[in-house]
């Protein structure tokens, strides 16, 4: 791996750290407003048949809360993994075919998750849709460019 790639890969990593830690600390506010519980604290809702209080919130509906409210770190999270995943991927599928395959896998868990969030009525929910669709659509755009340049040194 070359030291350019190395350190955007490690950057990658970084920046999904700090994003993570930050949305969770954005989310926390969660605890605060109990009107949000109903429409935000999903995840405890199911795990506690629907008996939501503030000792018992997830942590994951942290992450909701901040995604609905404060969209910045969660995009910069899902920026950042799929790089992750985009780099590790070509760097251990590389001169395969196969690497268009994972992108394009990559790029229709995206566009399904858009799909998931694409009803929020929130302006986080709005921005988190279209970030999904803007890097399924590179990453489908970037497996057919891949799958296009191995047919053509295939037949050569």
């Amino acid at each position: 791996m070359r030291v350019g790639s190395m350190v955007a890969f490690c950057l990658a990593v970084m920046l999904f750290g700090i994003a993570t830690f930050a949305s969770w600390y954005e989310g926390s506010d969660l605890v605060e407003r109990p009107f949000e519980w109903d429409s935000t604290a999903k995840i405890t809702s199911w795990w506690n048949h629907g008996a939501v209080e503030r000792e018992n919130i997830s942590q994951l509906d942290y992450f909701i809360y901040s995604l609905k409210y404060k969209p910045l770190f969660p995009i910069l999270m899902l920026i950042s993994f799929v790089y992750i995943l985009f780099a590790v991927g070509k760097r251990w599928m590389k001169g395969k075919g196969i690497l268009s395959v994972y992108s394009a896998g990559i790029a229709v868990m995206l566009f399904c998750g858009a799909m998931l969030v694409g009803g929020s009525p929130t302006e986080g929910g709005k921005l988190m849709m279209a970030a999904l669709i803007v890097s399924g659509g590179l990453l489908t755009v970037y497996a057919s460019f891949n799958y296009l340049q191995l047919t053509r040194n295939i037949e050569r």
